[in-house]
């Protein structure tokens, strides 16, 4: 429930608070919050897909490390070629191993809002797939 204050509404609008209808002063509508990392937003009926661009930069780093990787690139030159150090390669690298549902979700922002790159960058991610979207919540 949301209720406008007639005098600054007023005021914004340029128009007599006399007016204005009471009617329209109280708005109600179903709302709940979305958290992602310390990002909040207000969310209004059906929300469209949000991807994290953050999350969706480091999926495809993570598979383009794993491809070099697999192909014999030292993991040293790789960081180096990155810009990183090779820890942030090797802590980001599991990502190219998520499930299919968990990389398809990151790719189109269905994930749930609270499932960020700190989180999942938390604890190891696990090799089941299964288990990866238990614990992920896909």
């Amino acid at each position: 429930m949301l209720t406008l204050d007639p005098a600054v509404l007023s005021d914004a609008l340029h128009f007599p608070a006399s007016e204005l209808s009471p009617d329209l002063l109280d708005l109600s509508a179903p709302v709940h919050l979305r958290r992602r990392g310390v990002e909040a937003k207000l969310a209004l009926g059906t929300t469209a897909p949000n991807p994290d661009p953050v999350l969706r930069r480091t999926l495809a780093d993570a598979h383009r490390w794993a491809s070099a990787l697999q192909d014999g690139t030292p993991l040293i030159e790789i960081a180096r070629k990155a810009g990183h150090h090779d820890a942030f390669i090797r802590t980001r690298t599991p990502l190219a191993f998520l499930s299919p549902k968990l990389q398809l979700a990151i790719v189109n922002g269905t994930f749930s809002p609270e499932l960020t790159l700190r989180q999942i960058l938390r604890q190891p991610v696990p090799l089941d797939w299964r288990e990866q979207e238990r614990m992920y919540g896909i």
